[in-house]
């Protein structure tokens, strides 16, 4: 998180708000009302995968409303980013994940240095794009 706010929020124009739960989550909402206002109230869904994200029943609810509005709205709207190396066992379980991986196109966390600059150009113009289709 320390790199994904200023290389997205403080990038631009145009810049960008991402919605963070510690930030942006209204208080006293029940969680999923909260999850589900922001995936509906975003351009786009940034989804971080890790095995912290795919063992995790919140992260899960997350990707389940995520992917149902791609579905219902045909519109480019879910960005994945892995930040390791998943192996595919671990994947099979998270069915909507594992399709998602195997019919749309999705950023790996760049290991080396010298790599990043380029991830975050590709990811933050994804992000700013106004085309859904």
């Amino acid at each position: 998180m320390e790199e994904l706010l200023p290389n997205l929020e403080q990038r631009g124009p145009p810049f960008l708000r991402l919605c963070l739960h510690s930030r942006d989550f209204q208080l006293g909402q029940d969680i999923v009302e909260n999850i589900t206002d922001s995936i509906y109230a975003s351009r786009r869904t940034l989804c971080l995968i890790s095995r912290n994200y795919i063992g995790s029943n919140w992260c899960s609810l997350e990707m389940q409303l995520a992917t149902y509005r791609l579905q219902v709205e045909h519109r480019d709207i879910l960005i994945l980013v892995f930040l390791e190396m998943i192996p595919s066992r671990l994947l099979s379980s998270h069915h909507r994940l594992a399709r998602l991986v195997k019919t749309r196109t999705y950023l790996d966390w760049p290991r080396e240095p010298e790599m990043q600059e380029a991830f975050w150009d590709r990811l933050w113009c994804k992000l700013s794009s106004n085309k859904t289709n």
